[in-house]
């Protein structure tokens, strides 16, 4: 509704500009962070170490959970603190914005192409891919077929969401990036094509949350 037909209600309420911003943000960290957590999990599962392997059991993952969930919670209050509803024109239009210049300057740099965008790309292909080393091993092992197979469907889930969070993430922090340097967004072709492109890359990011509900309905 925001990108896409100019009805955005933060510029609306108060609460609500100061709530989305802090929220959203928390939620897409968590999910970012589950995924990561998720893909190191199967390459600790595939791993032919047995104290590796120990460590994939439930209670750990849900005291991970609850930790990662708390974390971002508590990282979240500068979102909350840093936003506020506040006239931009003479007119008295409304603008959601950041009240905060130097937490602008982080959130454009370390949080949109950090968190959000180079630390889980990273972090789920690094990991992904010895979690594939180590599935292509697993026939050399002496382990229950039973087990083996179902080493090797987890390990395929899991590389096909990293494939797919990998092409998603990455036009929007390549975007992110380009906006950064104010050389490229000086020349009026680069910041035309940005500005077409930019809405791909906000449907793209959505798509990995999307993705993730669609594999728990699967």
């Amino acid at each position: 509704m925001m990108y896409g037909f100019g009805s955005d209600w933060t510029k609306l309420s108060r609460s609500y500009c100061i709530f989305r911003e802090g929220f959203v943000h928390i939620c897409m960290l968590i999910g970012f962070t589950c995924l990561c957590l998720a893909t190191i999990d199967q390459f600790l599962a595939t791993c032919s170490p047995v104290k590796h392997r120990e460590l994939c059991n439930i209670k750990f993952a849900r005291r991970i959970c609850a930790l990662i969930v708390i974390i971002w919670f508590l990282y979240g209050i500068a979102f909350f603190l840093s936003h506020d509803l506040i006239v931009v024109s003479l007119e008295g239009a409304l603008d959601c914005t950041m009240i905060s210049s130097s937490f602008q300057k982080y959130f454009q740099t370390f949080h949109v192409l950090g968190l959000l965008g180079a630390i889980p790309i990273s972090v789920t292909v690094i990991f992904g891919c010895l979690a594939y080393r180590n599935v292509k091993q697993l026939s050399y092992r002496t382990l229950p077929l039973v087990r083996r197979e179902l080493d090797k469907q987890l390990t395929v889930m899991v590389l096909v969401h990293v494939i797919f969070n990998f092409i998603a993430l990455t036009p929007y922090t390549i975007i992110n990036a380009i906006i950064l340097d104010s050389n490229f967004m000086s020349d009026p072709v680069v910041n035309a094509v940005i500005s077409s492109t930019r809405i791909v890359s906000i449907i793209s990011l959505y798509f990995c949350f999307a993705v993730s509900q669609f594999e728990e309905i699967e």
